[in-house]
């Protein structure tokens, strides 16, 4: 609090709520960038948008003058927005789970999470929502499943403004209703979603490689949100707790170029897994999906 306010001059205006997540924050420097982003949106919020002239007279006298004009009621093929849109996207993203015998799942332990800084805490999260942003316009979604989440304060806080799939946008507050089949946030472990024989935990610690041709009784995928830099934290301790067998995505023995495992987000880890469990080899997935990939470099 005495650093911001030698640099701002001021002191935040905090709620109850905010002192309590500051209270539970052991680091520093997490409440330094906590108060930060709490300046952000207080200041985001202050900002109101002044018009001398409201945007759908603008819009209307160049359509007059004839001028091309890109705005609703215009000069557009399909007049779809907001909640429309929305609700075209999720009934196509149910029909496309429905359409197909058998829905792969793909779990994410979440069993670290309150572990982290606040900062490793939003990547994550946002890593979440952004998983299931690619899994909805897929042609063939998972079934997708947070397990082993159980949120403190702090990542309740963290969460709410970012899983829209789950809390739905601002514009929506207390009005918004999750999609039927959204991915699921349950405190239920790993094994408890499916059997440990039916999962595949990826570990890029593994000993064994990913089969190359999917294993008939293997219906579901594991991915941690560790830290393999700590024992303590690592896929290869989650996967030893759920008792299910590790295994490592063989990229390196296919590629030429060497491939960070651990760093690899999971919006990808969907996209390999979603070719893997519908037929692809294992062989095949790492060399068309590997743009999207970023290398990671011997230092």
């Amino acid at each position: 609090m005495k650093i911001y306010a030698e640099i701002y001059g001021e002191t935040p205006n905090l709620t109850d709520q905010t002192w309590k997540i500051l209270i539970d924050m052991i680091n520093w420097e997490d409440r330094y960038q906590y108060l930060l982003e709490l300046r952000k949106a207080a200041a985001a919020e202050d900002l109101t948008p002044e018009l001398e002239e409201p945007i759908s007279k603008i819009n209307q006298r160049r359509f007059d003058n004839g001028e091309m004009v890109y705005a609703r009621h215009f000069h557009t093929p399909l007049d779809i927005y907001g909640s429309d849109f929305r609700n075209k996207i999720d009934a196509q993203y149910g029909a496309n789970l429905l359409k197909q015998d058998k829905v792969p799942k793909f779990i994410v332990d979440c069993r670290f999470l309150r572990e982290y800084s606040v900062i490793t805490q939003a990547r994550f999260v946002k890593q979440m929502q952004s998983l299931h942003d690619e899994n909805w316009i897929s042609n063939l979604p998972m079934e997708i499943h947070f397990a082993n989440y159980r949120p403190d304060s702090q990542l309740s806080t963290i969460a709410q403004k970012n899983l829209l799939f789950c809390f739905g946008p601002p514009s929506l507050k207390g009005k918004f209703k999750p999609h039927p089949f959204a991915p699921n946030l349950t405190s239920k472990r790993v094994n408890q979603i499916l059997p440990s024989e039916k999962l595949m935990y990826i570990s890029p610690k593994a000993t064994r490689y990913v089969p190359d041709v999917i294993p008939s009784e293997i219906e579901g995928v594991v991915i941690c949100l560790s830290n393999e830099s700590s024992p303590a934290t690592s896929s290869t301790s989650a996967c030893i707790m759920d008792k299910v067998q590790p295994y490592r995505i063989p990229v390196r023995k296919y590629m030429a170029n060497d491939v960070n495992m651990g760093k690899i987000q999971l919006p990808i880890m969907a996209k390999l897994f979603r070719d893997y469990f519908n037929g692809s080899s294992i062989r095949e997935i790492p060399r068309f999906e590997t743009p999207s990939i970023k290398p990671g470099r011997s230092r």
